[in-house]
């Protein structure tokens, strides 16, 4: 087991987890699935923060499937702002736009 997953089993992740789940009342910023198994993404990666340690803002909530299209364009070094998204929210239609982009 890797030191990442270590701190996602962490008392003060799972709090800050839950707070930006409720906040997006439990469904995927990008296409309102309720369904899916609702991941945490964080909107940038600062390898000196803990997950817990991100401002609720730079957190959203995304199903599964959304999350993984995230990491495959940031994988292939697609910026997703350029495509439309916002670092605050990213609605249904801007993300609609990214997956057919």
């Amino acid at each position: 087991m890797n030191d990442y997953s270590e701190l996602l089993k962490d008392p003060r992740w799972q709090k800050k987890r839950l707070e930006i789940l409720e906040r997006d009342k439990f469904q995927c910023r990008a296409c309102e699935d309720i369904t899916t198994t609702l991941h945490i993404h964080h909107l940038f990666c600062d390898y000196k923060l803990k997950p817990w340690e991100y401002n609720n803002k730079e957190l959203l909530t995304l199903c599964k499937n959304c999350h993984g299209i995230l990491y495959l364009l940031h994988k292939n070094n697609i910026d997703i702002y350029q495509l439309g998204a916002i670092a605050d929210c990213i609605t249904k239609q801007e993300f609609i736009n990214i997956k057919s982009g």
